[in-house]
C-alpha cells in the first residue's frame, strides 16, 4: 500500500500523475500553451542552468567541495518537491517497489556521474567551457544507440559527431594552448586556499575528462529513462533520483573518508539553497513545461542559450576570458547540437523522463 506524501515505496495509485504524450499539453501552465510562453520557458531553463557555476563558485569560497555542493544540490531539490507534494498533490512520490532498481540506475547516472562529475569539471575550469563539455551528451546518446542499441545514424549525427569532436579539440586547448605545445596545465591557487578555476587556455585533464563524463553520464541517463519508466511524472523521477543519488553519493563520500563540508556563513547557506532551488529545481520545471508547450526539438534548441549564458556570467562575475579557437570550438559543438534537434520531431517522452536539457534527441534513427 502506498503511504502517501511521506514518499515511501509502495503500490502506485492506479491515478498517478502519467507523462505526458505527443500533443498532450495537461499539468502546464495556461500561459505557458501559447507558443510564446513555450519559448520563454525553455529560455529560462537555459538561463536558470547556466547560474549553476556561478553557485558552485561563491560555495567554493565558503569552503564546499563540488561533491558536497552536488550532495546539497541533490538535498534542496528533493526537500522542495516534498514540501509541494504536501502541499498540493500527495500522491506525487508515489512509486511501485519494481521501479526501485530502475530508479536507483537513473539515480546513479544522474547525482554520481552526471552532476557530481559537471561540478567538478565547473570547480576547474571557466564555466562556459564547462557547460560545453557537458553538451556533448548528445552525441553519446548518438554513439551508444550505434555501438549498443544497433540503431542507424542518419547523415546528421555523422556530421554532428564531427563537429562535436572538433569542437571539444578546440575547446580544450589541443590546438593552439598550451598542451598542443607540450606545456602542463596547471591551476592557479585561490586568495584562500582552495584553488580557483585554470586559465581557459590551460585546462587540467582530469577536468575535462570529468567534465566529458558528465555530457556520457547524461546521455545514459536519457536512453535509460526511456526505456526503464515510462509512466511517471517528471517530478517523481526528479525526487527519487536526487533522493536516491544523494544517498549514494554520501555513502560513497562516507566510505572514502571525504569531508562534508558545509557552507561557513549564513550567506553561504542562502547560496546553497539558490543552488538546489533555481538551477536544481526551477529550471527542470521550465524546460518541462516549455517541451510540453513548443515539442522537445524546439526547446532543445532555445535552450543551449546556456552556455552563451555561463560564458558572460563567468566574464562578468569572474575575469574568465576565452582564446578566439575556444569561442570557436563552442560555436562548433552548438552547431551540432542544432543540427540535430532540427532534424527530430521526437515525443518528449524521452526527454521529460531524463529531466533535462537535450533529452529531445532521443529518437535518433529516423533521420
Amino acid at each position: 500500500m502506498s503511504r502517501g506524501a511521506g514518499g515511501a515505496v509502495g503500490r502506485a495509485p492506479t491515478t498517478a500523475p502519467p507523462l505526458a504524450g505527443p500533443g498532450v499539453r495537461a499539468g502546464i501552465p495556461r500561459w505557458a500553451a501559447l507558443g510564446v510562453g513555450g519559448y520563454a520557458c525553455a529560455l529560462g531553463a537555459g538561463l536558470c542552468w547556466s547560474t549553476t557555476g556561478v553557485f558552485i563558485r561563491l560555495l567554493g569560497r565558503e569552503g564546499m567541495g563540488p561533491f558536497a555542493c552536488t550532495l546539497g544540490r541533490a538535498a534542496v531539490a528533493s526537500a522542495l518537491i516534498a514540501l509541494g507534494s504536501a502541499a498540493f498533490d500527495r500522491r506525487l512520490l508515489a512509486i511501485r517497489a519494481r521501479e526501485l532498481p530502475g530508479l536507483s540506475v537513473l539515480a546513479v547516472c544522474s547525482v554520481l556521474l552526471s552532476q557530481g562529475m559537471f561540478m567538478y569539471c565547473i570547480s576547474r575550469v571557466p564555466l562556459a567551457v564547462a557547460v560545453v563539455l557537458n553538451y556533448t551528451n548528445p552525441m553519446f546518446v548518438a554513439l551508444i544507440a550505434w555501438l549498443v542499441l544497433r540503431q542507424r545514424l542518419g547523415w546528421r549525427h555523422v556530421l554532428a559527431l564531427a563537429l562535436t569532436m572538433a569542437g571539444v579539440v578546440l575547446v580544450t586547448g589541443l590546438v593552439g594552448g598550451p598542451a598542443a605545445a607540450g606545456g602542463a596545465p596547471a591551476l592557479a591557487p585561490g586568495p584562500s586556499g582552495p584553488r580557483e578555476p585554470a586559465p581557459a587556455a590551460a585546462l587540467p585533464p582530469l577536468a575535462v575528462a570529468a567534465g566529458l563524463v558528465s555530457g556520457l553520464g547524461y546521455a545514459v541517463l536519457t536512453v535509460l529513462a526511456d526505456r526503464l519508466i515510462r509512466d511517471r511524472s517528471p517530478l517523481t523521477l526528479h525526487f527519487w533520483t536526487m533522493t536516491l543519488g544523494g544517498a549514494a553519493l554520501l555513502a560513497v563520500l562516507l566510505l572514502a573518508g571525504a569531508p562534508l563540508e558545509r557552507p561557513a556563513s549564513g550567506t553561504g547557506w542562502l547560496e546553497l539553497l539558490g543552488l538546489g532551488a533555481v538551477p536544481g529545481l526551477l529550471g527542470f520545471y521550465l524546460y518541462i513545461t516549455g517541451v510540453r508547450a513548443i515539442a522537445p526539438h524546439r526547446a532543445a534548441i532555445v535552450a543551449t542559450v546556456e552556455p552563451v549564458a555561463a560564458g558572460l556570467l563567468g566574464y562578468l562575475a569572474f575575469g574568465e576570458e576565452l582564446t578566439g579557437l575556444q569561442v570557436l570550438g563552442m560555436v562548433l559543438v552548438l552547431a551540432a547540437i542544432f543540427l540535430v534537434s532540427l532534424g527530430k520531431r521526437a515525443s518528449p517522452g524521452g526527454a521529460e523522463a531524463a529531466g533535462g536539457r537535450v533529452g529531445a534527441l532521443g529518437s535518433w534513427d529516423r533521420d
